[in-house]
């Protein structure tokens, strides 16, 4: 008992037990109920309560009661064992088959995403192919068909090599190669890709703008170029396809001397509060697909969060539903 509550012998003989406060209110009137039924000569067990032990830790127990008789005066036994490494085996065993569980239905979901986000691309470079080798076909249809081959080409190239570093992350596999990395440089090339983009996704209504705290072209930090361009392509890329107007901006602060923190933000259709950790998952995606179906597989942020950690990082996000969200990540200045 010493062992299970934390106070020694000395300080429990004699005590109030509910001034010892080993019981929380709300197990209380379950406690006096138990002891009702004993005094009325009933045996009662085995019920679990949980107890605040002497320097603020919780354990379980078990108790079983017996209404008992000494010298014509009403007792009761009380039999106690300590359950919680029980308990705790228990959570952790339906914890593990609740993830074994989450993780066969997310690979049964993407498995039917990875099948719609594969044959699409396939079946336009298999159809527009087909249409090609038409002898009668004309060279305006012709300048029309390759730019969509190119187009679905990109994107199955994307999503493999998505799903290639994800393996790898997964494997403890991706390496990272630390250079010298022009962050101006990287940013500004990002952005002139994107206005193309956004031309090509008849969206050209949306403004793109470039904060740099820093100036200078050739302004650099050691950390891997190519890794922190994938990073904030994947972020710029999700900022377009869910944005439909208003602006995304991108650019850097400068925290402290120790860090550089990186951000993208837009006014697109946003997520709600209890998504944030939701949404750096694999394979999930927030958007109603009743509503409208969005193409991506759901690696993009997983990856884009792992990258960051490997580069000695971390990301977060906030954002408001209907108003837009901000995607941060810091790296080390160096």
């Amino acid at each position: 008992a010493e062992k299970a509550v934390g106070y020694k012998k000395e300080e429990l003989i004699g005590m109030n037990f509910l001034k010892l406060k080993l019981l929380s209110p709300s197990q209380i009137p379950k406690a006096a109920a138990l002891l009702m039924k004993n005094l009325a000569g009933i045996a009662t067990g085995p019920d679990e309560f949980t107890l605040n032990r002497h320097d603020g830790t919780r354990v379980t127990i078990e108790i079983r009661t017996f209404p008992v008789k000494i010298q014509n005066q009403k007792l009761v036994l009380a039999i106690a064992r300590d359950i919680t490494r029980r308990k705790n085996m228990e959570n952790d065993l339906i914890l593990a088959k609740e993830r074994a569980e989450e993780a066969n239905r997310l690979k049964s979901a993407f498995l039917a995403n990875m099948s719609h986000e594969i044959r699409t691309p396939m079946n336009a470079l298999l159809g527009f192919s087909s249409l090609l080798a038409d002898p009668g076909i004309t060279d305006e249809k012709r300048n029309e068909f390759i730019p969509r081959i190119r187009e679905s080409g990109d994107r199955l190239l994307h999503l493999i090599g998505d799903i290639i570093d994800s393996s790898k992350i997964e494997a403890g596999q991706l390496g990272i190669k630390v250079a010298e990395s022009p962050v101006n440089k990287i940013l500004t090339e990002l952005c002139s890709f994107f206005e193309e983009q956004k031309h090509k996704k008849g969206k050209e209504n949306i403004e793109i703008r470039l904060n740099k705290a820093i100036s200078g072209e050739y302004f650099k930090i050691l950390t891997d170029p190519y890794r922190l361009k994938q990073v904030l392509s994947n972020l710029l890329d999700n900022a377009l396809k869910y944005t439909d107007s208003g602006y995304i901006e991108t650019g850097y602060t400068v925290e402290g001397n120790q860090m550089l923190r990186f951000y993208v933000k837009d006014t697109g259709i946003g997520f709600p509060e209890n998504k944030k950790d939701f949404i750096f998952e694999r394979f999930h995606k927030i958007e109603d697909q009743k509503v409208k179906l969005y193409e991506g597989a759901g690696l993009g942020l997983a990856i884009s969060k792992n990258l960051v950690k490997l580069l000695g990082g971390e990301m977060w996000a906030e954002s408001k539903l209907g108003k837009g969200s901000t995607f941060y990540f810091t790296l080390p200045y160096k």
